[in-house]
């Protein structure tokens, strides 16, 4: 018996079809992608999953339970746990008081701390720095062991990629990849379908709230496949990128000039927060290149120093027009 199925589930949003009769099933202990464009319906996906729009009509059981239209807190205390996209942390707050708030919420021993501690060493080294200075990378790890926090059964995860450099891409899927060694049962939601592939048991296709194809990795892995439903073959990179660069070359990734002005605010922010000054201005660099600069010089700085919480630019669930 599946831990989770989708059966039949359609969302609209007004007169607008995010989802349409779809049907997902999920194994105990197993991982799934659900890939697909902007607008293909995978984040609605989600949030049916965990009980934040009500399908229109269409089942989903959870642990031979039906679940459609159970509200989002019992369903968490049932054992689902959603990590939506735009690392959803208290900046204000340090990296330990986010973990604790969210610990005494549910209710965890502090062995559960340690647990995370473990799957994210860069969180413990920063547990009493202000996340809202953390880079983009940081962020999302402390977003990703607050819902580990609550143990799940089921880890939702949207877009867990989405503006951060390669190398902390990697660091995130290496959690995944000790996640399923601890059989916690995955749903992952990823734009960029080559960071996926070698992390999931199988793959979920969907096209403008249609599945259009699932089936094991192996069928996912080809230029043509990527070059069909994404548009391009640089979507399976991992990272948007401009025209002509490689973008798993890093020295791609530090060709981000910045103002005296912006270094000076970056090396200042490093020393406030106990950070080298070098390392920091060279993690900013990474993660503006994968986010793209802004024009304004001043909110460059106070983005690349994690001033300001960055949120992922959310797409569109778009699809076609109820009758």
């Amino acid at each position: 018996m599946p831990l989770l199925s989708v059966d039949e589930v359609s969302v609209y949003y007004g007169r607008i079809a995010a989802l349409r009769g779809l049907s997902v099933v999920v194994a105990e202990g197993s991982a799934i992608a659900v890939v697909g464009a902007n607008g293909a319906g995978k984040s609605t996906l989600l949030r049916a999953i965990s009980g934040l729009v009500e399908p229109s009509s269409g089942r989903i059981r959870f642990a031979d339970h039906e679940i459609a239209g159970t509200p989002p807190h019992a369903l968490a205390r049932a054992g689902i746990t959603h990590v939506p996209e735009g690392r959803g942390i208290f900046p204000s707050l340090t990296v330990r008081e986010n973990l604790e708030l969210v610990r005494a919420r549910v209710g965890t021993d502090e062995a559960s701390l340690a647990d995370v501690f473990g799957l994210f060493p860069r969180l413990r080294e920063r547990q009493t720095q202000r996340s809202g200075t953390l880079s983009g990378g940081e962020q999302q790890m402390l977003s990703l062991a607050m819902g580990l926090l609550a143990r799940p059964r089921l880890l939702l995860v949207d877009e867990p990629s989405l503006g951060l450099a390669p190398i902390l891409v990697q660091e995130l899927f290496d959690v995944f990849r000790q996640l399923r060694e601890q059989q916690v049962t995955l749903v992952i939601v990823e734009q960029y379908i080559n960071v996926v592939l070698d992390v999931v048991d199988h793959v979920y296709l969907l096209e403008k709230g249609r599945l259009v194809r699932s089936g094991p990795p192996g069928e996912f892995a080809s230029e043509d496949m990527a070059s069909t439903y994404f548009g391009s073959a640089a979507m399976r990179r991992g990272h948007a990128r401009r025209p002509g660069a490689n973008a798993l070359d890093p020295s791609n990734h530090l060709k981000v000039a910045f103002t005296a002005g912006e270094l000076r605010r970056l090396k200042a922010s490093a020393r406030a927060t106990g950070r080298d000054a070098s390392s920091f201005v060279r993690e900013a660099s990474l993660d503006l290149r994968s986010n793209g600069p802004s024009s304004d010089p001043d909110e460059r700085a106070r983005s690349s120093a994690g001033q300001v919480t960055r949120q992922g630019q959310r797409s569109s669930e778009g699809g076609v027009v109820k009758p």
